[in-house]
């Protein structure tokens, strides 16, 4: 009823929170196949029985490897089914034995009630070994799990180590790479300019441009120096021509004066002597 589906329940969460669950279902269940076709009826054939399911309670522990963490709903209802099935039988046989055992009590003698009260306890202590090897085996399963952590932890801090290593490493690379392109930029700037500068031939033409100019301004200042001493003398000779011509105009002057002087005297004359002596002073005049 109610009790059962609240077990089955309460187990499906225990293998929904680990894996371990499913191992422990599948002990039960190996060794409840196995006890069903040997009922306890003889104080043989018990630890006979016993014998089977300490040799197939090994089993899980191999399969419990296999088995994922991630199950369905639907894998874990089955577990959860059969490990309780596997509870349920283990206590069905206690109880079959304790009510036999009870029933038969007045009628058993001393070893007959012995062997029936022994044939219980080891009901009891296969419904305990269940539980004892479940427990041993989450045990396992936990020790298992902390050691793998442990190594996987080792396994971060290793690689946090060496990554802490290769990023001290990559920040050597990186400045002596900034370095480096410092010097290239340094470089190509040196290049730009010496690319931008005359070349040897260009400076060559260039100077012999500029000496063919210096020739030529030497050339020119030489016909410069002729033409002004040309000019100077020419100007020198202009100077006395200008000279002798105002000399020769001043001759003029005085001649005039001299022959102005000369014609008021023949006015005189030619109040005297006549028109004959006029007119050859008029021709003198002009």
């Amino acid at each position: 009823g109610a009790a059962p589906a609240r077990d089955r329940d309460r187990e499906r969460e225990k293998l929904r929170s680990g894996g371990a669950g499913a191992g422990e279902a599948k002990a039960p269940a190996s060794e409840r196949d196995k006890d069903k076709g040997d009922k306890p009826k003889t104080t043989q054939a018990a630890p006979q029985s016993s014998q089977r399911n300490g040799h197939n309670d090994k089993r899980p522990a191999a399969a419990a490897g296999k088995v994922t963490k991630g199950l369905s709903e639907e894998a874990l209802t089955q577990v959860a089914q059969a490990k309780f099935e596997a509870q349920e039988a283990r206590l069905q046989d206690i109880a079959r034995g304790s009510v036999q055992l009870l029933r038969d009590m007045p009628k058993l003698s001393g070893p007959e009630f012995a062997r029936k009260a022994s044939d219980v306890q080891k009901f009891l202590l296969k419904y305990e070994l269940q539980y004892t090897r479940a427990w041993e085996y989450q045990e396992s399963r936990r020790q298992t799990e902390i050691q793998d952590l442990a190594a996987e932890a080792e396994k971060y801090r290793q690689e946090a180590a060496k990554e802490k290593e290769t990023t001290r490493e990559m920040r050597e690379i990186l400045e002596m790479e900034r370095r480096k392109r410092k010097r290239y930029e340094a470089y190509e700037e040196t290049a730009r300019k010496v690319n931008e500068t005359r070349t040897r031939a260009e400076s060559e033409a260039l100077i012999a441009a500029t000496k063919e100019d210096i020739e030529r301004l030497k050339r020119q200042r030489v016909e410069y120096e002729a033409m002004m001493q040309e000019r100077t003398e020419r100007t020198r000779g202009l100077r006395q021509q200008v000279a002798e011509l105002a000399q020769a105009l001043q001759r003029e002057r005085d001649l005039v004066a001299g022959v102005l002087s000369a014609g008021g005297l023949a006015a005189a004359a030619a109040e005297n002597g006549g028109s004959g002596d006029a007119g050859e002073t008029a021709e003198v005049l002009a």
